[in-house]
């Protein structure tokens, strides 16, 4: 895998979904590229601001008491489109520094490296682009989906609302009489490509997210290789003093290599700590709301079988949790990487060395024992762990969800 296949591979998905949107950071954009780029974010975010956010949050108000309803607002549409919306803010304001760690990943692609080094690096560009694929087809079919479900309770093939205009594509509040046409056809497109903006920006922040860590995790295996293949000191014997000073040499690239991808995790986790501490919140939410709403539908399943709605369902369950899963499972994999560095230095023939020397793998043993890790908010690290915290919190929520209804 060539560098240019190598680096499109990784970040080829998030790229064409970022770009659409104005999103993908590019220096060697033209002017007229920069102009069209700013068009396109401010064109996405217009609309999903206005016929999505703004237009939910009325509704939200004026269906206010109704639990099942404001239920259905808050976690289908209103509490994750706002939070895209803040992302796609926070992603803008960042978007010289996303710059700079791409041209980074590109240096790396161009950089020379062993067969072994190159095969890692290609590892982990598969796999971020596998799991961007997932993500985009996740993404895709619920919005595709949702759309199928409302074209059919349009065209009374799907029972619907009584009123055959008043979903629109996505049950919300418009300052004006929209049920003439064009006006209905105009403010329903618009909906839909508010959505369509929405998600695209949804499922490529996720996959840059994704591209960035694993590839730093493929640098940190790149070092790490690096550290077990230096050339061994000899106890003595013509070349000892030649064989030190290339040691030496060789461990100090290593410490500077090791603090440039410390600084690259960090303006990393800058980027995305605040669009993922968001996340965390609306996804515990939304995973809590979304079960609820199926729960729901299940037990009314006497007067229907909504099989699309259910399906519709269990596909954004599916899209809201995967997401924040393979975030968690990446950024995992990233911590287990760093750790290595530090076992990596202790299963060294460091008794062959010379008290300096041996002194100096210490210090580099001491650094790598703090592990890379991403953050939502410096509050907590990414992991596994956390994400069935996730799970069991929604699970909470949800319990007293229940409770609340069997009361009512």
């Amino acid at each position: 895998m060539d560098k240019k296949r190598g680096f499109d591979h990784t970040f080829g998905m998030c790229s064409i979904n970022l770009g659409i949107v104005g999103l993908w950071p590019n220096s060697k954009n033209t002017k007229f590229q920069e102009f069209r780029s700013n068009v396109s974010f401010v064109f996405a975010i217009f609309s999903v601001s206005v016929f999505i956010s703004m237009s939910q949050t009325a509704k939200l108000i004026m269906i206010w008491g109704d639990l099942y309803q404001m239920i259905e607002n808050i976690s289908t549409a209103n509490l994750p489109i706002t939070v895209t919306v803040f992302k796609m803010l926070i992603f803008r304001s960042h978007k010289k520094v996303l710059g700079e760690l791409l041209a980074l990943a590109i240096g790396d692609w161009c950089t020379k490296k062993t067969e072994e080094e190159t095969a890692n690096m290609c590892a982990n560009a598969r796999l971020a682009h596998r799991i961007s694929m997932i993500c985009v087809f996740l993404a895709g079919g619920t919005v595709s989906i949702h759309a199928v479900l409302r074209t059919c309770q349009e065209l009374d093939i799907m029972p619907g609302p009584p009123e055959k205009r008043l979903p629109l594509f996505s049950s919300s509040y418009v300052p004006y009489d929209y049920k003439s046409s064009p006006i209905y056809q105009v403010t329903w497109l618009m909906q839909l490509t508010g959505t369509s903006c929405a998600t695209l920006v949804f499922s490529g922040v996720y996959c840059a997210f994704v591209g960035m860590v694993l590839h730093l995790r493929g640098q940190v295996a790149n070092l790490r290789l690096k550290l077990e293949n230096i050339c061994e000191i000899r106890e003595k014997g013509e070349g000892l003093v030649e064989a030190r000073r290339d040691f030496r040499k060789k461990l100090g690239f290593i410490v500077e290599r090791h603090l440039v991808l410390n600084r690259f995790a960090a303006d990393l986790e800058t980027v995305f700590t605040l669009m993922f501490l968001a996340e965390l919140l609306s996804c515990t939410i939304q995973i809590c709301l979304q079960v609820f709403l199926l729960v729901t539908l299940l037990s009314n399943i006497k007067h229907g079988f909504p099989i699309l709605e259910l399906f519709f369902l269990m596909v954004y369950i599916m899209h809201v949790g995967t997401h924040v899963f393979i975030c968690c499972f990446v950024a995992d994999k990233l911590r287990e990487e760093s750790l290595l560095i530090c076992n990596s230095v202790y299963n060294y023939q460091w008794y062959k060395l010379s008290a300096q020397d041996a002194k100096m793998l210490i210090f580099v043993m001491h650094r790598g024992d703090r592990p890379l890790a991403m953050t939502a908010g410096k509050f907590c690290a990414f992991s596994l762990q956390l994400y069935a915290q996730i799970l069991k919190t929604s699970g909470g929520y949800l319990s007293m969800l229940l409770a609340l209804k069997d009361q009512s």
